[in-house]
């Protein structure tokens, strides 16, 4: 069974760096029974609407860089002639087993905007379509940074407000949350990474967990 994830170097790190947690990343999953694909910007440009995507996206702030928030959206365009799971490739495997849960629009960390979920080609089609059509507002889409209330919209936000998932499972946790060294599926992100104060190598490196498929 086919486990997708999303791939665009932004140049926003070492590209080495990402390299490396890739091939991490396709380790863990194919160790664990599962055929690691790695979709790419030529993959996402093969969607008919993706000029008029884009540029949609392009529209909607953020706080971030906005190439890595574009990268965000964009992924999803590479799932529109595709169904089942797809993840963040800073997401590693220890444990989770293929499944396929056919019809159902499963989560697996409690919302849409969760890193792994899995869905039918006619949801990731909706996605495409909730994404591009989605008005922000600037008294709602908003959040609140060092005191101050900043507009900020992404693929996650929008996600979790206009879809829901029929089925969740909670199976993946992030990194330095309790409970991450026992859960199946652990989410190596930047903010977890650097409250601290170590890298994805390292935190990946350290959990004795990683050593069965890193051989």
């Amino acid at each position: 069974m086919n486990i997708y994830t999303y791939y665009q170097n932004l140049n926003l790190q070492k590209e080495q760096d990402n390299l490396w947690l890739l091939d991490v990343w396709q380790k863990s999953w194919r160790y664990y029974g599962w055929n690691p694909v790695v979709l790419t910007l030529d993959d996402a440009k093969r969607h008919p609407m993706y000029d008029t995507f884009y540029n949609k996206c392009l529209t909607y702030p953020t706080i971030n860089q906005k190439s890595y928030e574009m990268a965000c959206y964009i992924r999803w365009l590479t799932m529109f002639d595709k169904s089942g799971w797809i993840t963040d490739f800073d997401v590693i495997n220890y444990g989770f087993v293929p499944i396929d849960y056919e019809n159902e629009i499963v989560s697996l960390t409690g919302s849409m905007g969760g890193s792994t979920i899995s869905g039918p080609n006619i949801f990731y089609q909706h996605v495409i379509d909730v994404i591009m059509n989605y008005r922000f507002d600037e008294n709602v889409d908003v959040i609140t940074m060092y005191d101050k209330r900043l507009v900020h919209v992404s693929d996650l936000t929008i996600m979790s407000r206009c879809l829901n998932p029929t089925k969740v499972l909670v199976l993946e946790t992030r990194y330095g949350l309790d409970g991450y060294d026992k859960s199946p599926l652990v989410h190596y992100a930047n903010n977890y990474i650097n409250a601290k104060n170590t890298n994805r190598k390292i935190a990946i490196e350290s959990d004795n967990r990683s050593k069965v498929f890193m051989i």
